[in-house]
């Protein structure tokens, strides 16, 4: 069941704070409900670790789509251009 609750946790809480390391890697600091909440957090990151970089990233997946949901759909009221 923990799979299921971090998922409900991403979506509930999808501002995410992450410190940037060298070679394209990051570190994931916390979550937050509200933009607002992180830039709050992140003022006092900067001043607690100011040689360090922050950046505050929307973690945003598609939720509940199939391989196929995603394709984009041919309007039906659209007549072939082959007609």
């Amino acid at each position: 069941m923990a799979l299921n609750d971090d998922a409900q946790q991403a979506r509930l809480y999808p501002w995410l704070i992450v410190r940037l390391l060298p070679k394209m890697q990051r570190v994931s600091i916390g979550r937050f409900r509200k933009r607002v909440y992180a830039e709050g957090h992140l003022r006092l990151l900067r001043q607690a670790v100011p040689q360090a970089s922050f950046a505050i990233v929307f973690d945003c997946e598609p939720f509940d789509c199939g391989p196929f949901d995603c394709e984009p759909q041919k309007p039906a009221n659209t007549p072939d251009s082959g007609s």
